[in-house]
């Protein structure tokens, strides 16, 4: 099984819906490969935002249960991958883990926009722009087949 870890900001918007897309289209194609999410400043259990979750359900995901969680020495120990919905995210994971700088990158070539405080159709525009690279990424591995 290969684990996938999904890294932004505060874990309640972008890595969220990541994660739940990415193991909604894994389930369905039964995929080994499985993900969890974090976030570089994620603090106190929050749950995923409201519209997140709205967003997410458009793809099938359910991520009403999710919960924050801040990136660990201990995520990164266990994932086989790490994308990042940013360069800069992927700057800050590589300088605070350089251990495990060799498996961490982002996402998409461009960065994977910040829905928060945004609108629903903000979300809605961040979720498909995650889909489509969740899709992409799929595709460039297909040892998780």
């Amino acid at each position: 099984m290969y684990n996938i870890l999904f890294v932004c900001t505060g874990n309640t918007c972008r890595s969220p819906m990541a994660e739940g897309i990415f193991n909604t289209l894994a389930e369905q194609r039964g995929l080994n490969a499985r993900a969890l999410s974090c976030g570089l400043s994620a603090y106190g259990a929050r749950p995923a935002s409201e519209y997140a979750i709205e967003a997410a359900k458009k793809y099938g995901a359910d991520i009403s249960n999710h919960r924050s969680r801040q990136a660990s020495d201990l995520l990164m120990g266990v994932a086989d991958a790490v994308y990042c919905m940013t360069k800069a995210h992927e700057k800050a994971l590589k300088d605070a883990f350089p251990g495990y700088a060799g498996k961490i990158s982002t996402l998409s070539q461009e960065d994977i926009s910040d829905p928060f405080m945004g609108d629903e159709q903000t979300y809605e525009r961040t979720a498909a722009q995650i889909y489509g690279a969740v899709e992409r990424l799929i595709e460039r591995h297909p040892e998780w087949k």
